[in-house]
């Protein structure tokens, strides 16, 4: 017996057994459908082969659709973005991973309000109905076309994928359950193969505001993508049980990942964990609503960023080690904790490409030991900070400083 588990949206599939030309075969004692529908729970479908020689072979294929999730009466936002191309053949190779920049955009990154417990496809349909796009979905579960453009259009390896939070899903869209400040893109590529190694991270599913004071069991901090006895290991099971961090999935870390200055308030706010935010804000690009909302607008209340500019505090762009050290040593300041610590970084062969507004921020988080050097000589501060480094930066932060209330 084979088991296939589908979600809800799923409502029938194809069934087309790879057989050899003298084989013929029945589902359910007839002859083969284009399609078959499916139910809630289980489907059974038994499939008998037979060779031209008599031979034979049975077997029962077993597809489990979920059941339709109760409707709580809650919504949830999330972020869509439709990347396409235009049908040329296999003269040339567009990719999502090489070519982003040049592909263009059919509908740019938007929110959209869905009910809690919707699925990839849910937001898909509303995206591209309000866009006024047609589609082909085969199956229930995967979209071969987009206004026209097709799977196979652009090459044998060409097609339309889904990132769901800066991953390509192993989950059909009909499959995929979204979660409050999810982030999805579709994007037409010419080569699949060459879009896997592609994923950054981008937005993780953290919309609700953490409580800071429960943590998780230790055991239950488990993700395949932290080697055991990595530089970074103690601190990632530090900062998920303690809920600053969360994984892009269930078993996920993505150490590699670079940090936005939406994600790094946003974990700074969990840490504080103020007990009222007034949600107003300078900025004219951190709308209401968004996941990292109230925590810009706690940090610019408090002084703690600044923003690019006085009306700008580009939440989507990459946090440089500099800029990360020197929101920190706001944090400190407004916290009444000593900030005259400093080390002249002469150590630092590359101290000099410090900017002058976070010279001061970065000698006292080396000298404090929340920042340290990204080699013997180095400190990198024009390097974008990644995940697991700030990672280790806020166990540092909590256990150096905070934990000792210096």
């Amino acid at each position: 017996t084979y088991t296939v588990s589908v979600g809800h949206r799923v409502d029938s599939v194809s069934i087309n057994p790879v057989a050899a030309p003298d084989v013929t075969y029945t589902v359910n004692s007839e002859a083969a459908a284009e399609s078959y529908s499916l139910d809630y729970g289980e489907n059974l479908f038994t499939i008998a082969a037979e060779t031209s020689d008599g031979g034979s072979q049975t077997v029962t294929l077993k597809i489990t659709r979920e059941n339709a999730p109760a409707q709580s009466g809650n919504t949830i936002t999330v972020k869509f973005a439709l990347y396409g191309d235009e049908e040329h053949g296999e003269s040339e190779i567009h990719t999502y991973k090489n070519d982003r920049s040049e592909l263009p955009v059919w509908i740019s990154e938007t929110s959209y309000k869905a009910d809690s417990g919707s699925t990839v496809l849910d937001v898909f349909e509303k995206a591209l109905s309000e866009a006024g796009f047609s589609w082909k979905n085969d199956g229930g579960n995967y979209i071969s076309e987009i206004n026209g453009l097709a799977q196979f259009d652009n090459g044998s390896l060409s097609g339309w994928m889904y990132l769901y939070n800066g991953k390509y899903s192993s989950l059909g869209i009909a499959e995929q359950t979204l979660k409050n400040g999810d982030r999805i893109i579709f994007h037409y590529t010419d080569d699949y193969t060459q879009e896997q190694g592609s994923e950054e991270w981008t937005s993780n599913s953290s919309g609700n505001k953490p409580d800071t004071e429960t943590e998780q069991p230790e055991e239950t901090v488990s993700f395949s993508d932290v080697e055991k006895g990595s530089w970074y290991e103690d601190a990632v099971r530090y900062v998920v049980r303690n809920n600053l961090f969360r994984g892009i999935s269930e078993n996920e870390f993505m150490p590699e990942g670079k940090m936005t200055r939406a994600m790094f308030v946003t974990v700074l706010y969990r840490l504080e964990n103020p007990s009222a935010v007034t949600g107003n804000t300078v900025f004219e690009d951190v709308p209401e609503g968004e996941w990292y909302s109230e925590a810009a607008s706690w940090a610019a209340e408090n002084g703690i960023v600044k923003g690019i500019s006085e009306t700008e505090f580009a939440p989507d762009e990459y946090i440089t080690r500099e800029q990360l050290a020197a929101i920190i040593y706001r944090y400190a300041g407004m916290k009444g904790w000593n900030t005259e610590k400093a080390s002249e970084l002469a150590q630092f062969e590359d101290a000099g490409e410090i900017q002058s507004w976070a010279l001061d921020a970065m000698k006292w988080a080396n000298a404090s030991e929340i920042v340290k050097g990204t080699g013997d000589s180095s400190i990198s501060p024009s390097d974008t900070a990644t995940r697991a480094q700030t990672a280790v930066i806020f166990m540092r932060l909590c256990e150096n400083i905070i934990k000792y209330g210096v």
